[in-house]
């Protein structure tokens, strides 16, 4: 792990006989698991712990990479890292949701970021203030208001300006199925309307543009857009750029979700966990995989799982 031409380390380990599962009560949901050295295969629901060979501790440059394979998944599915089994410490997990929410799994418990393809990605705003950096728009806290149970949870803002604009780097071009837009409650700087999305293509083309229009009443706007692209169009982008039009607007953004297209022909696709955005200096020795489903006949199959020092390509 000496650079970013580092080989990447495989995930090597030890199944364990009580794997951590805090939505399933024995951890044994009734699915078939089979298992080789990087590989796991889900049938049904249920969980399974490894116990790595060697520990593995996160700098700042990790990331966590493997090809997911979920054909139609409905329910819960997640990757945690632990530095122990005491799973009530939350500054020794670290979860990443793939599926849908389930109302059983206690995130306050269990830290959980839902995996979207800007998470933890590299962004930008025009003329904003370090107290609002660009990135707390993908750090994965989606929480409307900026003070939350009395918890302050950094926004990205921008200044008051003309056309004011926040955008994410995917780093590689996707086929995007659609985004989701969570403003701030901050009515005195937002009126959450008269804004437009677009996504561009790696080289730097325009691929799509998605304009809302302004609202007569601004009280009556919506605090999350979901902007769903043309089902018949497939639109590759790698950044994607939210604009405000007009004159003396302000930005100010909770969390932007990048969701990809998973065609049900190959739904099979790279993943990459910035894990060292999250958590720099956790010690991980184990790594759980947990899946809640009432069909049995989905599979579920993560493969080729490695950690890796920076971007896996």
């Amino acid at each position: 792990m000496g650079g970013l031409g580092a080989e990447p380390i495989p995930l090597y380990g030890t199944l364990l006989e009580e794997p951590f599962s805090p939505v399933l009560e024995t951890g044994q949901g009734g699915g078939l698991e089979v298992q080789n050295d990087v590989s796991v295969c889900f049938f049904g629901g249920g969980s399974k712990t490894y116990h790595l060979s060697a520990p593995y501790t996160i700098d700042a440059f990790s990331t966590m990479y493997f090809y997911l394979y979920a054909r139609e998944f409905t329910g819960f599915l997640a990757i945690c890292l632990d530095g122990d089994m005491n799973p009530n410490n939350s500054t020794t997990t670290l979860c990443f949701n793939f599926g849908d929410h389930d109302d059983r799994w206690d995130r306050a418990k269990y830290p959980t970021y839902d995996f979207n393809l800007a998470l933890g990605k590299s962004a930008a705003h025009k003329q904003g203030s370090p107290d609002y950096d660009a990135s707390y728009a993908v750090d994965g806290n989606i929480v409307s208001e900026m003070i939350d149970d009395d918890k302050s949870y950094p926004v990205t803002q921008t200044e008051q300006q003309n056309f004011p604009w926040w955008e994410v780097n995917l780093q590689e071009n996707f086929s995007i199925n659609n985004i989701v837009i969570h403003f701030t409650k901050n009515r005195r700087v937002e009126i959450l309307s008269d804004y437009k999305v677009e996504i561009f293509t790696s080289t730097g083309d325009l691929a799509y543009h998605h304009a809302s229009p302004a609202v007569s009443d601004p009280s009556n706007s919506p605090f999350t857009a979901d902007v769903v692209l043309p089902a018949e169009v497939n639109i590759i982008g790698s950044r994607v750029k939210i604009t405000m039009m007009g004159e003396g607007r302000i930005l100010s953004l909770r969390e932007v979700e990048v969701f990809e297209k998973v065609y049900t022909s190959s739904p099979k696709r790279l993943v990459n966990l910035p894990i060292g955005r999250y958590r720099a200096g956790m010690e991980v020795n184990y790594v759980s995989f947990i899946r809640s489903t009432f069909d049995r006949g989905l599979v579920t199959n993560f493969d080729g799982i490695h950690f890796v020092y920076g971007f896996a390509q």
